[in-house]
């Protein structure tokens, strides 16, 4: 009799999971279409008329009325964990210390081997790259973030970067170093701490495999570096080890306060997950430390984040923080670079995921109350609050890159081996979670094939040209160029640098008009204005017109196409690459954003025209045309009056 209710039980657990996962599928597909959107705003997503201001809210309602009748279900005996009183497996012996060694040892040589400067440099910036030698180019040049140029990121992000370029010199090739240590960094410390959590290589190895796909760097900017991602992960690992133990507190604040500086919306996630860790434990005996130590961590956490922002912007911190503040309201309102989010194999597998972690959370809440917890049952939770709140972030562009995000925590709370009490997780958990995560890592790779490819055939053709002592470029530029650092520089660009360097040019403001922001460090001259980016993020804090207007005597330099839209009035068709198999299936299984690349160029289009583009058309003649780009000036040039 008890075996067959235990049978009914777990039946009953497997539907909650169904139930859960289909629960999102549905709500996520319908109920933003419903909603009333306004669809002239300069989204992807509110184009063609889907809500994606109410998608995070959906997933956070719907995951708290899952987790909520499944622990109601659970109190009334219909439903309960597969693993019953099973307490886990608990982790081995780590390997030996030379052991451990000669691991990390080569897993560092082979993040140097594959990030290898001399060699990657040779074709670059590739995507993201470019970004921030855009933003090193203008520190370079005596600006200042968040003052006289806008920056999406923390102020950690560029004071790092900028530190590093000071200290060996602004090149594409010292960039890459940066990147290059930076990722060794982390993934060498990565693995000496796996092997301690998961002392089996081969059950190592696996785990390892399936995260990689969500923490490799192959845009190669500091933005989707793994430490950005993984800062919030290890304070929530480093507090369920100890919630009340003083060092670990000021240690989980401390990594908190640095991924703050580095991301806030980050630092923001990670501090509402360990606030679920305390949140949790004040359901248990110890309610009266969690009282008291949750808030004190909290506070610390965001003092430190105060304190670090002020050192690093100096005498620009009102300007940090008026960015911050319009980037999380006015752009977050209009839905600035959202996607229309649509299911495909990658999403269904994460928020089957997310189903799972939730009904085993739900489940296990009863117990919370009568034994004492371990430091997996802990960051179970912290894994699910965690999973949760990110899509806050993920949804927002609902691409590969943002989606990878929100399983991270789980993955590790699910499938690290361990001792657990409140939410015991037997071997069909395990095998569900081992499927869901493997999923998603596999699409997650269909999805990264694209871009891991370009690398790979760049590294190839980088590796051919040092070994075969290819020339790289000579361009004389007013600055520094990184087409000096590559091996085949684009004629049209080099004409450009050297134009602009030319006595008659080489004193006038160069103002890059929307994407024309890419070629900036190749031009080797300092861009001006303060607003910059396919999405001109920062208009409406700052007024590019305005910007433009009190330069003295600028040169606009756009491309060809942006230039024939703003004289005839019609939107800039972009040749349009033919798509490839692989293409569709990344479309069909990986991410949203490629069948949408182009209502969101259309939207950049516009906003750059209303902005200041208009203004251009009417005020400043063509001076000449260098390949792609046009080069204009004022029609009544106040250099001529001078």
């Amino acid at each position: 009799m008890a075996a067959a209710m235990g049978n009914a039980q777990s039946v009953r657990f497997w539907i909650a999971c169904a139930v859960g996962l289909l629960g999102y599928v549905i709500l996520a597909a319908w109920v933003p279409t419903l909603l009333p959107v306004d669809t002239s705003q300069p989204n992807a997503a509110a184009r063609q008329g889907y809500h994606i201001g109410s998608l995070f809210p959906i997933i956070a309602g719907w995951s708290a009325v899952l987790a909520g009748a499944v622990f109601l279900a659970s109190r009334s005996g219909l439903l309960a964990l597969p693993g019953g009183q099973q307490p886990g497996r608990k982790a081995g012996a780590p390997p030996s210390l030379r052991g451990r060694l000669v691991e990390v040892a080569i897993l560092v040589a082979a993040v140097f081997a594959l990030y290898f400067p001399p060699i990657i440099v040779r074709n670059g910036p590739y995507t993201e790259d470019a970004y921030f030698l855009h933003t090193a180019l203008r520190v370079l040049c005596g600006q200042d973030p968040y003052a006289d140029f806008s920056f999406l990121y923390g102020p950690l992000m560029i004071s790092l970067q900028s530190f590093w370029l000071e200290l060996t010199g602004y090149t594409l090739e010292n960039y890459y170093w940066l990147v290059a240590i930076l990722n060794a960094a982390f993934f060498g410390g990565f693995l000496w701490w796996m092997q301690s959590a998961v002392p089996e290589r081969r059950e190592r190895i696996i785990l390892f495999l399936l995260l990689l796909p969500a923490l490799a760097d192959l845009l190669m900017g500091l933005n989707y570096l793994p430490w950005r991602r993984m800062l919030p992960v290890i304070a929530l690992l480093v507090i369920c080890a100890g919630p009340f133990d003083w060092r670990r507190i000021a240690v989980t604040a401390g990594i908190l306060a640095v991924s703050g500086a580095l991301s806030y919306e980050f630092k923001a996630v990670g501090l509402i997950s360990v606030g679920g860790v305390y949140a949790a434990l004040l359901l248990s005996p110890a309610w009266r430390e969690s009282l008291v130590k949750g808030p004190v961590l909290a506070a610390a956490s965001l003092l430190g984040t105060t304190a670090l922002v002020f050192i690093l912007t100096n005498d620009n911190s009102l300007s940090y923080v008026n960015s911050v503040a319009h980037v999380s309201t006015r752009a977050s309102e209009l839905g600035l670079g959202a996607f229309r989010f649509y299911w495909t194999a990658h999403s269904l597998a994460v928020f089957a995921l997310f189903a799972l972690g939730l009904v085993v959370v739900g489940a296990g809440l009863g117990r919370l109350a009568k034994v004492e917890p371990t430091p997996r049952d802990l960051f179970l939770v912290g894994a699910v609050v965690f999973a949760v709140f990110s899509t806050r972030i993920a949804v927002q562009r609902a691409d590969l890159w943002h989606m990878t995000f929100p399983a991270i925590a789980l993955t590790l709370a699910v499938l690290l081996p361990g001792e657990r009490r409140w939410f015991p997780i037997d071997r069909n958990i395990r095998r569900s979670a081992y499927g869901a995560v493997a999923s998603a890592s596999v699409f997650a790779a269909i999805g990264l094939f694209p871009t891991a490819d370009r690398l790979v055939r760049a590294y190839a053709d980088g590796a051919r040209d040092v070994l075969g002592g290819e020339d790289r470029g000579v361009v004389n530029a007013r600055l520094h160029t990184v087409l000096n650092e590559i091996s085949d520089p684009d004629e049209a660009i080099a004409a450009l640098a050297e134009f602009l360097a030319a006595p008659e040019y080489a004193r006038r403001e160069v103002y890059l008009y929307s994407s024309a922001w890419e070629a900036a460090s190749a031009l080797g001259a300092c861009p001006a204005g303060y607003t910059f980016y396919d999405i001109p993020y920062s208009e409406g804090m700052r007024n590019a017109r305005d910007d433009l207007e009190a330069l003295s005597d600028p040169l606009v330099i756009m491309r060809a196409r942006d230039f024939e839209a703003l004289m005839t009035g019609e939107y800039p068709e972009r040749r349009r690459r033919r798509w490839r198999k692989r293409d569709h299936l990344a479309d069909r299984l990986s991410t949203v954003h490629l069948r949408q690349r182009e209502i969101e160029n259309q939207i950049e289009h516009e906003m750059w025209r209303d902005a200041v583009g208009q203004h251009i058309a009417d005020s400043y003649q063509e001076v000449t045309r260098i390949g792609e780009f046009v080069i204009l000036e004022r029609r009544d040039r106040r250099g001529d009056a001078e």
